[in-house]
């Protein structure tokens, strides 16, 4: 089951508006999230990495004002950053690429 937290929309009265994607910091799996690399997958929705060893997908509903966290991997070796490449997510991890 997803976790859903609540989108922040920001104020759309300048050149560009900076929306905040709430974190799921209290999840049934007490992952930590201290973010080390973020991505756009082709259909939209969000690849985030951990420092802890997770890759979290986010799907943002603009209507609902809401993001849907579901953990896609988890047990990875310090991931430092992530890249979508031709659909797929590529994490660099502390001694490999996944």
């Amino acid at each position: 089951e997803p976790i859903v937290t609540k989108l922040v929309g920001g104020a759309e009265a300048g050149p560009f508006a900076v929306d905040t994607l709430t974190l799921p910091y209290q999840n049934r799996f007490n992952a930590l999230f201290f973010c080390t690399g973020v991505d756009v997958l082709p259909d939209g929705r969000l690849a985030v990495c951990t420092c802890h060893g997770d890759v979290w997908l986010a799907a943002v509903d603009d209507a609902k004002g809401e993001v849907s966290w579901q953990r896609f991997a988890t047990g990875l070796y310090h991931p430092l950053g992530l890249k979508v490449v031709d659909g797929q997510v590529v994490v660099l991890e502390r001694g490999q690429l996944t």
